[in-house]
């Protein structure tokens, strides 16, 4: 992410997490997340647009699912997920599978930000196939065989050491 990007960041734990880390960064971020949008804007100095429609408080977004399309374009969506398997993210609210798919024909690269468990977890619907997936960033609870399949899969991926002191 470079100063002056525009990044959009999906809602979610570990999206929520990584917004807290960039708050202070010179960065525009367009989220639908309330969550997110609150924390930015109380303890972040970034730019923060906030898109409109109706407050879904499950996954605690706003969207207009009949707005159409948007008026500007990302360097970077950050984008997490329920659960992730040989065929890309799953979810299982049909709303964020859309939002998904909205906000990654907006942006240049598609980033996923999942921890380790996510591996294990299998909600109904395919959000995102790998294959439009630019990169994928996980924690050092990845098992060998999940690796093993995201190799299979041809999706780059980073794995962010979490432990310490570690035996």
């Amino acid at each position: 992410m470079r100063d002056g990007s525009l990044i959009i960041v999906h809602g979610g734990s570990t999206c929520f997490r990584f917004g807290q880390h960039i708050a202070n960064r010179n960065v525009r971020v367009f989220t639908n997340s309330m969550p997110l949008a609150g924390y930015l804007s109380e303890h972040g100095t970034c730019q923060l647009t906030v898109g409109g429609g109706d407050l879904h408080r499950e996954p605690g977004i706003l969207y207009d699912p009949a707005r159409g399309s948007y008026e500007f374009y990302a360097s970077q969506f950050f984008v997490g997920s329920l659960g992730v398997s040989p065929d890309g993210l799953l979810e299982s609210h049909p709303l964020l599978v859309r939002f998904i798919n909205d906000m990654c024909d907006l942006s240049n690269e598609i980033v996923v930000l999942v921890d380790s468990r996510k591996f294990r977890e299998r909600p109904p619907k395919l959000a995102l196939p790998f294959a439009r997936v630019t990169r994928l960033i996980t924690d050092d609870g990845l098992s060998d065989r999940d690796a093993a399949m995201l190799e299979d899969q041809g999706v780059t991926f980073t794995v962010a050491e979490t432990r310490t002191g570690a035996a």
